[in-house]
């Protein structure tokens, strides 16, 4: 039976070694790895091997594309998938999810990115990527992005803010300066100078428009949970907004230019009229 145009056949262990097999072989001689293709439907996900004193990648022959991909990426930046020098520091970016620990590759060397496409990203260095040096001197979290060699160095850690794409509504502020404002935003930060003596402290900053909150673990929990409870009936609001609205309209122009034009005039008689009764006054 002829498939569909929409879905495509499987491939052969054929068609793989046609596609996939040059450039896996190509990946293991520029590492020096040997290569062994099985047919053992045992065999998971790719995998190195010492045989024979050698250390071999054993694939799948019917899986030698997920292969490439996993060989391609030893020694190679995560971003642009050039070959990495000395240069290059570990992938823990800056906007990874909070608590992201870093990511190893299948010889379990730790995935790094070349120092041009963390120049490229604007993202501030990690802790971790300027090294376990820094984080010893500094007594710095794995993700804290604050540069404690600086003139003026914060006594603090931070990992980087999660924020809303939504920018601030507050009425008292123009749209343009909202749009400065996340509605909200939050990070860790820790506090531990002197910790000896002060003692070591976690807080969660949140951010709500204009104003900041310093939580606790503990409270950002609360909080949490008030908004979900918050989030639930805010949607039963929209809900209600929603159906009401279709009763809405636009007002006439030119009625709305005639009661301006009345109310004017109103203020100006109470205004003439003060001012006479100060002048009697007088």
């Amino acid at each position: 039976m002829k498939l569909p145009m929409t879905a495509s056949a499987p491939s052969t262990p054929t068609d793989q070694r046609t596609e996939y097999l040059p450039e896996l072989t190509a990946e293991c001689k520029r590492l020096g790895l040997d290569l062994q293709l099985s047919d053992d439907p045992a065999t998971d996900l790719p995998e190195i091997k010492v045989i024979n004193g050698r250390r071999t990648v054993i694939a799948r022959a019917d899986e030698l594309g997920v292969a490439r991909d996993d060989v391609r990426a030893i020694g190679r930046c995560t971003t642009c998938n050039s070959e990495l020098d000395d240069t290059a520091v570990l992938y823990a970016p800056a906007n990874a999810v909070p608590g992201y620990g870093g990511i190893k590759d299948m010889t379990g060397a730790d995935v790094k990115i070349c120092r041009p496409c963390v120049e490229a990203s604007g993202l501030p260095l990690t802790a971790a990527q300027r090294g376990p040096q820094w984080m010893a001197k500094y007594s710095c979290p794995f993700d804290c992005i604050n540069d404690h060699a600086a003139p003026f160095p914060p006594e603090w850690h931070a990992a980087a803010r999660v924020e809303t794409q939504m920018r601030d509504v507050d009425v008292n502020y123009s749209a343009r300066e909202n749009d400065r404002v996340p509605f909200l935003g939050a990070q860790v930060v820790v506090t531990n100078d002197r910790a000896q003596a002060y003692g070591r402290r976690t807080s969660v900053w949140l951010d709500y428009g204009r104003s900041l909150g310093e939580l606790t673990p503990e409270q950002a929990r609360d909080a949490l949970k008030a908004m979900r409870w918050f989030v639930e009936r805010f949607e039963a609001v929209i809900d209600y907004a929603e159906k009401t609205s279709a009763d809405d309209f636009d007002g006439d122009p030119e009625i709305a230019r005639l009661d301006s034009e009345a109310t004017d005039r109103r203020i100006r008689a109470v205004n003439e009229a003060r001012a006479e009764k100060t002048e009697a006054r007088a």
